[in-house]
């Protein structure tokens, strides 16, 4: 039951949109997405690893996601929630 908990809490405040990204977090995530390590994430964007790694524990910090599995619940509905 914890776990539907932590699912619809994440649903919620996905859809309530009260996160702001910025360009460069929205790019990052988008990459996470592939669930390739932050040196390759680094190549891919033209970025220093230090500033994605940043940048990730930033997206972590605003949505309060505790793991990429949820991080990615969390970026699929924020994105149909978007679309609307």
């Amino acid at each position: 039951m914890k776990g539907n908990n932590r699912f619809n809490r994440i649903k919620t405040e996905a859809r309530a949109h009260t996160v702001e990204f910025t360009r460069q977090e929205m790019l990052v995530l988008e990459m996470m997405q592939f669930q390739l390590g932050s040196s390759a994430l680094a190549e891919i964007l033209g970025l220093a690893k230090g500033k994605v790694e940043k940048m990730e524990k930033s997206i972590y910090r605003k949505t309060g996601c505790l793991d990429l599995q949820e991080l990615l619940l969390y970026f699929e509905v924020y994105k149909m929630e978007f679309k609307k």
